[in-house]
């Protein structure tokens, strides 16, 4: 189960080179009745989705040289960015939902330190004393991920257009993807970006990104760190699912 190795194509889909599968009896690990055990896999989820999105990201890193290239791949940039805030956010929510839960303390208390650090980070996040904070993720999430909302459109165009002239201009692109032709607009992204943080103009958006990255990496950890403290509480051991590769 780690992350960032070397791929090969199988069956059409990029398989880790050093894939290791490990199978498990589900019930073992998450009965239903363990409210527990149903958050660490509202937290799987997460981190599954992150971990993908991780990988679609690391996968269009380079940068196209032609002008209408980079019209394409920073809409698409702007669609990962929006897609993994969004899952960020909603790991927070599950998170707070979590150390509601009787038990939660006690597992905090079997932590590692990393683990109770990791926490510490990913709550300054939610309860908005870190500068990045939960009201940016909450703004994605809410506003801009897959929401097309009619005034949040008019007013942003108007700043987009304020910010870089009533006659600025772009590209509208014409490509063909299996054989069937497609338009990119990208002045909806111009929108989604200035709705979610005026993130508009020459380089907007790198903290937030590596922001977020850095989230990502806070969250595996806790999760990992938990999982494990979970698993000690419940005389589970957590090598049967390699813990220690994550």
């Amino acid at each position: 189960m780690g992350r960032r190795s070397k791929t090969v194509a199988e069956d059409g889909m990029k398989i880790p080179k050093d894939l290791i599968a490990k199978r498990f009896i589900i019930r073992k690990f998450f009965p239903p009745d363990d409210q527990l055990a149903v958050d660490l896999l509202r937290l799987m989820a997460g981190l599954n989705d992150i971990d993908f999105l991780h990988e679609w990201v690391m996968e269009n890193q380079a940068v196209p040289k032609s002008e209408a290239g980079k019209v394409l791949a920073a809409s698409l940039w702007g669609l990962q960015f929006r897609l993994l805030a969004s899952v960020l956010h909603e790991i927070l929510n599950v998170i707070e939902e979590m150390e509601r839960l009787e038990g939660f303390a006690a597992l905090q208390e079997r932590m590692v330190e990393s683990g109770r650090l990791a926490l510490r980070t990913l709550s300054n996040v939610r309860n908005g004393t870190d500068k990045f904070s939960s009201k940016f993720l909450a703004m994605t999430r809410h506003q801009t991920a897959y929401h097309y909302d009619r005034a949040q459109f008019r007013s942003a165009l108007g700043k987009v257009l304020k910010r870089f002239g009533s006659e600025s201009d772009t590209y509208g692109i014409l490509r063909s993807v299996e054989g069937k032709p497609q338009f990119h607009n990208p002045v909806p992204e111009f929108i989604r970006t200035e709705i979610s943080r005026g993130l508009t103009g020459v380089g907007g958006g790198i903290d937030e990104l590596k922001s977020l990255l850095h989230l990502e990496d806070q969250f595996h950890v806790f999760y990992r760190d938990i999982f494990v403290a979970y698993c000690q509480s419940r005389d589970i051991d957590p090598e049967e699912l390699g813990v220690s590769a994550w």
